[in-house]
């Protein structure tokens, strides 16, 4: 963890602003199986996004997502 000084307080605003603001420009992928939450590593979380919303955007009639939720059901758990 990196130390600063009283009269540092540039270098503190811009790791707070680092470590906590940034985190909200990320795009987010969260995958349910069975009610049950699959840890993503982000590679695996990079694909299903940039998949998912590449398929949306090639859709006619829709404008930028910023949200898609997507719900599968599979019959007699085929």
């Amino acid at each position: 963890m990196p130390q600063y000084g009283l009269e540092d307080a540039p270098g503190l605003a811009d790791l707070v602003e680092k470590r906590f603001f940034d985190r909200e420009k990320e795009d987010t992928a969260m995958l349910f199986v069975n009610e049950e939450l699959i840890p993503l590593n982000p590679f695996v979380r990079s694909i299903i996004t940039k998949t998912l919303v590449g398929m949306v955007s090639a859709l006619k009639k829709v404008s930028q997502a910023t949200s898609i939720d997507i719900s599968i059901r599979r019959k007699g758990g085929e």
